[in-house]
Parts: C-alpha cells; structure tokens; sequence
C-alpha cells in the first residue's frame, strides 16, 4: 500500500498524471480489499461471541463491497456467514 502510494507521488511529481493515477487507483482497491476482510473478520469475531446483530451487520457490509466490486468469488463465504448467523 505504502509503496503505491509512493509511486503515485513520484509520478505526480513528474508530471506524469495518468500513471500517478494509477498507482493511486491501485492504493485505493488495496485499501478496500482489506477493508471488506476486515468487516468479515469482525463479522466472525462477533458470531463466535454469539454477538449476531453485531455479526449480521459486518457481514452484510462485507457482501455488499462484494458485490460492488464485483468479487464474485468472495460472495459466497460471506453469504455462508450470513446464513450461519441466522441461523
């Protein structure tokens, strides 16, 4: 994360702002990326603390950046935690 931003930074400063942009378009889908592994990490936390409003609702934020960014792959896992929670 660091060393995107890095990048972006030296490359604003050269001017080159189209590549600038794009390092810092990658920082920004790293930073989310670990953002929706934390809301699903809390979302297990808060299950296995039989804590389920707190589970239900990290759970879903967790699918709905899934979704959003289209990670098809994730939605499942966080869709089983959901349904767990539910239960």
């Amino acid at each position: 994360m660091r060393y995107l931003r890095q990048a972006g930074g030296k490359a604003a400063a050269r001017s080159a702002l189209q590549e600038a942009r794009a390092w810092f378009e990658q920082a920004l889908g790293v930073l989310e990326s670990a953002r929706r592994h934390c809301h699903l990490g809390f979302g297990n936390l808060y299950r296995l603390t039989g804590k389920r409003q707190q589970a239900a609702e990290h759970l879903a934020t967790a699918g709905a950046m899934d979704r959003e960014m289209d990670m098809r792959f994730w939605l499942g896992p966080a869709e089983a935690e959901r349904a767990e929670v539910r239960a």
